[in-house]
């Protein structure tokens, strides 16, 4: 671990690996660090998960740099609000890719998009090898309201208004390095003042009159997000239960990838996360394919390494946070007089 400070560059906090060793240390920087990387170890089973992360703390936000293994986290509120303000957390992926969950919006993360997060519900995450680029600031900084927002705001690069906050985000990650404070608040603040104004629009647009077919899509998705045990979900069933005909389901959900497609990778997901974490089917392959409605065991696993990149049996071993009731009980709070100067500015 190493914070190098001078009177004309932002400190930079490094994880370095010689560092990662000894247990009690790696659960006192994940303490640390809670705020920063968006996870925290709390049933760490090995130290080779973090491959490297580096953090510049600013005046205003932290911004990080992360490279992981394949990983499955869940987490419960109060895991992610030890620190004293209610902080929103928004990663841009580099490498890899994501599949997540906030409260019941489950969504995929892909490099290029900007995903904006309020850790306030429960948050699980399937993630690949990736590596991402976060910024993390307190609500008040940029204007955020859980009362009115919503918890995920996802804002791919193509549009006009994701463009311009990617390539900002962008040239904030890739100047930190070399950025004088000067020139780091500068482009921070260009940074926050568009997504300010982000977070102003979407209040906006929520204001006007719902579309039809969007707030009919918004249904199917939450329908199909609540039967994804039913053996019988199909078109035919989405049909029948809206009222429309199959071309319209089919264009319904079009942008989800399609139905099937869709229902695919979330049994996946929900599968992976039941075999880590599942108290009933942990680490049973053949009874989590089944239940999830894989024709066989060996459909699942070819399924699963080709969605996740690893086999499932390994999903015990990637499961980097346990549900609180059994994990967080008891476990040690990092001194924070030991802890780097700058995380106080949180």
């Amino acid at each position: 671990m190493a914070l190098a400070e001078s009177a004309d560059r932002v400190p930079v906090f490094d994880l370095d690996p010689e560092f990662v060793g000894p247990e009690e240390r790696l659960a006192r920087w994940s303490e640390w660090t809670r705020p920063i990387c968006d996870f925290a170890p709390l049933n760490w089973r090995g130290a080779d998960g973090i491959l490297r992360a580096r953090a510049w703390p600013t005046g205003k936000a932290i911004f990080t740099d992360t490279l992981i293994e394949p990983h499955v986290t869940k987490r419960e509120p109060y895991h992610v609000r030890h620190y004293v303000k209610p902080t929103l957390v928004t990663r841009m992926h580099a490498l890899g890719h994501s599949s997540s969950e906030v409260r019941s919006d489950a969504y995929i993360t892909k490099p290029g998009d900007l995903n904006v997060v309020d850790f306030t519900e429960t948050y699980s995450s399937i993630s690949t090898r990736v590596r991402f680029f976060t910024f993390v600031v307190s609500h008040e900084a940029v204007g955020y309201d859980p009362a009115v927002h919503a918890p995920h705001i996802r804002m791919p690069p193509t549009g006009p208004q994701g463009a311009a906050l990617a390539s900002a985000f962008l040239r904030v990650m890739k100047g930190l390095p070399v950025f004088t404070v000067k020139e780091a608040e500068a482009a921070i603040d260009h940074f926050l003042s568009l997504f300010a104004r982000m977070l102003e629009q979407s209040l906006e647009e929520n204001a006007a009159p719902p579309d039809p077919a969007q707030k009919r899509q918004t249904a199917i998705r939450a329908f199909v997000e609540n039967h994804l045990l039913s053996p019988d979900l199909t078109p035919g069933m989405l049909a029948a239960e809206f009222g429309i005909s199959r071309a319209t389901v089919y264009r319904d959900v079009e942008e989800m990838g399609g139905l099937q497609r869709y229902i695919m990778r979330r049994r996946l997901e929900e599968a992976c996360k039941e075999l880590a974490f599942g108290p009933d089917v942990r680490g049973i392959v053949g009874e989590v394919a089944h239940r999830w409605h894989f024709s066989s065991t060996a459909h699942f696993s070819r399924e699963f390494r080709r969605r996740f990149g690893f086999n499932p049996g390994k999903a015990v071993n990637c499961a980097l946070v346990q549900a609180p009731s059994e994990a967080a009980k008891g476990f040690p709070v990092a001194n924070r007089e030991e802890a780097p100067e700058w995380l106080d500015r949180l």
